[in-house]
């Protein structure tokens, strides 16, 4: 499972409302969820709790993904000049 997996789930679970086992189940179930995380017709969600690569539980680090996303995404779009 790749970073960016783990960053777009992550965002998506308090836009959804999920919790980490809501999160899980959408993966497996929800092909909404599945378009965005890359794994349309997938069985089985590429993370899960308690497993490797669960999504990681602390607010600070959720906090720190989303600032570090933003951060990367402001850059990019200075740089390039494609974003308003």
């Amino acid at each position: 499972m790749s970073a960016g997996t783990v960053a777009m789930a992550m965002l998506l679970q308090p836009l959804r409302g999920q919790s980490d086992a809501g999160a899980v189940d959408a993966a497996e179930n929800d092909r909404r969820w599945q378009l965005v995380l890359g794994t349309l017709g997938e069985e089985r969600a590429p993370f899960g709790p308690g497993e490797p690569g669960a999504l990681p539980r602390a607010d600070e680090s959720r906090t720190t993904l989303d600032k570090k996303l933003v951060d990367r995404t402001i850059e990019l779009a200075k740089r390039t000049g494609k974003f308003g």
